[in-house]
């Protein structure tokens, strides 16, 4: 996640969705909706889950938009760059759609997660990251050691920040909108 300060210099904080999390979503909803097509990752763009995939299914699936390869390509150096957001393409035909975000939702919480159900049919599936108590101070604290001529300590310990984010809201709402 890249932060900008005042002064538009930039930062980054790691804090991004585990594949392993997407990997166990599409496992789960295979094995426990049997004959749903659910793939982790794509080849290149979109129409190519049905030619690289087997057991593919036009009117139940639901899949990752994570692509290895190709223009959209997000595989590199042997791992899957994801962020702290994943769309999920979907169409459900024969299985109740609020069981499977249920079942969704189940794992994405394991990986500190959460599933946002889409509008209506044409919005995807959403898994966003939810911070924890950590990463919030984690970006306190790159925000802190970003801000340049102030009279506040530039580098602040962990319990500092986290005492910091409990007194203050308003810190709080801000940093929550750079997840969002």
């Amino acid at each position: 996640m890249e932060i900008r300060n005042e002064f538009g210099r930039w930062g980054r904080v790691e804090a991004e969705i585990p594949y392993e999390c997407v990997k166990e979503i599409t496992r789960m909803l295979r094995k426990t909706y049997k004959g749903i097509s659910s793939h982790s990752f794509g080849y290149c763009c979109t129409s190519d889950y049905d030619y690289y995939h087997k057991n593919c299914n036009e009117d139940d699936y639901v899949d990752a938009k994570i692509f290895k390869g190709g223009m959209n390509n997000q595989y590199h150096d042997g791992r899957f760059d994801i962020g702290n957001c994943v769309w999920f393409m979907w169409r459900i035909t024969n299985f109740d759609f609020d069981n499977i975000i249920d079942t969704m939702s189940t794992i994405a919480h394991k990986y500190n997660c959460e599933i946002k159900k889409p509008q209506n049919d044409a919005y995807c599936i959403e898994l966003r990251l939810a911070p924890t108590e950590e990463d919030m101070c984690r970006l306190y604290m790159a925000l802190m050691r970003k801000r340049y001529y102030t009279d506040e300590p530039k580098e602040i310990s962990m319990e500092d920040a986290l005492q910091i984010l409990k007194s203050n809201s308003e810190i709080q709402i801000e940093i929550m909108k750079l997840f969002n």
